[in-house]
């Protein structure tokens, strides 16, 4: 079985149009997100792509921030999914959840690579510990992306190790990202085996460029038939 497939960083009615057409379960909008990276909407942008997500496809708002910030966020724009992708804690994560819950509305929630910084949202260095503790929070999803803060203007190359890790211990679904292709998607997915990929500039021109042959391609090579 495939993972599901979220393409994230989408700018373009047109690019949202393509995902639906091609079957993308999930469509990600960069939104309000606190550090300057060229994937990063207004507002009222993304409101505008979000009714371009027709179901059974969902809109996930990627974000950042102060826990009110992404509520009101939230509350307004009302995605189907949140995926918080700065320095938010545990805790930011467990209110979050329970105040987004009554909506429909799930949450998505990066681990870090750095255990510096695991250590600073979790209160532990623990890579499993992390993951356990999201999961036993609810999380709709655990994402596993090479891409934090420091670098999330850049395209990253995942990090199977850490990838593997992270599916080992949870036992709520894991989303992988950084460095996915049409090239490697078969092969990442057979070594994981995540519940969902993360794509953004592994089907890019240029930033916020989606491009029609490497999205058409990607799309493909998950839908070919098993080895």
């Amino acid at each position: 079985m495939r993972p599901r497939l979220k393409i994230c960083g989408l700018m373009k009615e047109s690019d949202v149009d393509l995902c639906c057409g091609l079957g993308v379960d999930i469509c990600g909008f960069v939104t309000e997100y606190p550090l300057d990276v060229p994937w990063n909407l207004s507002r009222a942008d993304c409101r505008n792509l979000l009714t371009h997500a027709v179901p059974p496809v969902k809109g996930c708002l990627v974000t950042g921030g102060p826990p009110e910030k992404i509520l009101s966020l939230a509350l307004d724009l009302r995605p189907d999914l949140v995926q918080l992708h700065f320095h938010e804690t545990l805790a930011d994560t467990a209110g979050l959840m329970q105040a987004l819950a009554p909506y429909g509305i799930g949450i998505i929630k990066t681990i870090p690579v750095s255990p510096e910084e695991r250590m600073r949202q979790f209160g532990t260095q623990s890579l499993e510990d992390c993951v356990r503790a999201l999961c036993a929070a609810g999380v709709s999803a655990v994402l596993a992306d090479s891409r934090g803060p420091e670098n999330a203007a850049h395209s990253g190359m995942l990090d199977l190790r850490f990838c593997q890790a992270v599916c080992g211990a949870a036992s709520r679904p894991v989303a992988i990202g950084g460095g996915i292709t049409a090239d490697n998607c078969r092969a990442i997915a057979e070594a994981v085996r995540p519940a969902l990929l993360d794509v953004m500039t592994g089907v890019e021109d240029a930033p916020g460029r989606k491009s029609r042959k490497k999205l058409t391609a990607l799309v493909s090579a998950l839908q070919g038939p098993s080895r």
